[in-house]
């Protein structure tokens, strides 16, 4: 968030979404939390020495950013408006209605270790331990329940099967 005092000031629909100061601890959470949920995530030492490589750059470019233009909305959300976004909400949860992209306020449910659930491997279970194969099918199970994308609805479904397969698979060789 750059020039907003507080996260309450964020209009919807922005406020629904998570978001970070431009600051260096923001700014190294944000990218720390992108980093990790790639499939082959930078290890820390590297990343905090790639971070301070470039923040210098990026910090340069945000003060740059400009401000408020003149005749934008104020800085500062009116009482009536969190009043009616706060009733707003009431009367949603009451009515049992929830915002369409609420299965976003979990981030990274389809995430597995730094991995896309739909991208590990029948090779890559073979390698895991029991406990790990569990964990990875259970999380799998939870992104196939949550997931509103068909597409990967089916990918997801097969891996969770998969993961099945190599549970049992052990339990018949004593492997479990």
């Amino acid at each position: 968030m750059v020039e907003a005092e507080n996260e309450d000031d964020v209009p919807f629909p922005l406020a629904q979404f998570q978001g970070v100061e431009a600051t260096e601890d923001g700014t190294r959470s944000l990218v720390k939390s992108i980093n990790k949920a790639q499939e082959n995530p930078i290890q820390n030492d590297r990343f905090d020495k790639l971070f301070a490589k470039w923040w210098d750059d990026l910090d340069s470019e945000l003060r740059h950013v400009p401000g408020d233009i003149p005749g934008d909305a104020p800085k500062q959300r009116s009482d009536r408006a969190l009043l009616e976004e706060v009733l707003q909400t009431v009367r949603n949860l009451s009515r049992g209605n929830t915002p369409r992209l609420q299965h976003y306020a979990e981030p990274n449910i389809d995430i597995w270790r730094g991995m896309q659930v739909w991208n590990v491997t029948a090779e890559q279970m073979a390698k895991m331990s029991i406990e790990d194969l569990q964990d990875f099918r259970r999380q799998a199970y939870e992104a196939w329940m949550r997931t509103n994308y068909p597409s990967k609805e089916d990918v997801i479904d097969s891996k969770v099967r998969l993961a099945d397969r190599e549970i049992s698979r052990r339990k018949v060789e004593g492997d479990a």
